[in-house]
């Protein structure tokens, strides 16, 4: 079975040798026979055996990397016991390999399991991309994304822009982030917790607000270094890796170079979404007469 995934504009072709069936947050991602930018191939093994060091454990994953590639066994939850290993190579980076065991396959039967598997986060990084935790809205064409650590409102103030303004809710947890040519776009993705909006749809990046709760709505555009500081730990980062934190932070920088990073102070009310409004056409006031 062969499936075809365009995420983030990065086309991904998965060789497998099973059935799988469709789930529902992959669907829109999927797509039709195309020259892939990636692909991603499942090869049965009769053992899967760890390196000799204990790697780094984040949840029912275990990751182990070096200068030349990385590695992430998948084991059974609460177990040590791996079931698949993910490998890249930097000598062949167009190609991901998946060597699973033929007894977990079951583990393995979802176009969601698949999409697991291919570490999002490093697929869109080598393509100079990032996956941030974010409510994503697109409003008159152009995309906002709203970014908070939890339960701070990031989906309220995606559902007031969507009240108020007609915007459109392209995903209300996570957002990929790529620059195309000079601009920086946001794109929809096949992860999106709670809010279950899985749009394969994107934006050009028009500003970029970290929430934070107050008792009255107020704005204020923040510098690219507030912004590393205070936007990092809503990347999606391997922190265990010093290269892949340099290249994140790199790209990130970038990106608050070039689109404008506020802080917006908010009550869960219509009178932030037009303290943002008001800001956001103020800055496109200044642009068109500084041009």
């Amino acid at each position: 079975m062969t499936l075809f995934f365009d995420i983030c504009q990065i086309k991904i072709r998965c060789d497998l040798d099973f059935e799988v069936s469709i789930s529902p947050d992959t669907n829109a991602f999927l797509t039709s026979p195309c020259q892939p930018d990636l692909t991603f191939r499942f090869l049965p093994v009769s053992d899967l055996s760890f390196p000799n060091d204990e790697g780094t454990v984040r949840g029912v994953c275990r990751y182990y990397h070096w200068q030349t590639g990385y590695s992430i066994f998948w084991c059974i939850a609460g177990t040590d016991s791996p079931y698949a290993r993910v490998s890249w190579s930097a000598d062949n980076p167009s190609a991901l390999f998946c060597h699973y065991l033929p007894d977990s396959v079951k583990f393995l039967s979802t176009s969601k399991a698949v999409v697991d598997l291919l570490g999002l986060e490093s697929v869109m990084l080598h393509r100079h991309a990032l996956l941030l935790h974010a409510a994503f809205i697109r409003s008159n064409g152009r995309g906002i994304l709203f970014t908070a650590p939890s339960g701070t409102g990031k989906s309220t103030q995606a559902s007031l822009w969507e009240k108020y303004m007609g915007a459109e809710i392209l995903n209300g947890d996570r957002a990929g982030i790529r620059k195309i040519g000079d601009t920086w776009h946001a794109f929809g993705l096949p992860y999106a917790g709670s809010s279950n909006i899985y749009r394969n749809e994107s934006a050009p990046l028009k500003a970029l607000v970290l929430l934070r709760q107050a008792k009255e709505n107020r704005i204020s555009r923040i510098s690219s270094a507030e912004a590393m500081r205070s936007i990092y730990p809503e990347i999606t980062i391997h922190r265990w890796d010093p290269d892949f934190v340099a290249k994140a932070l790199d790209l990130f920088l970038e990106l608050c170079t070039d689109v404008p990073v506020y802080l917006l102070e908010c009550l869960p009310d219509e009178g932030a979404v037009r303290t943002l409004e008001e800001r956001l056409l103020l800055e496109d006031h200044f642009q068109k007469f500084s041009t």
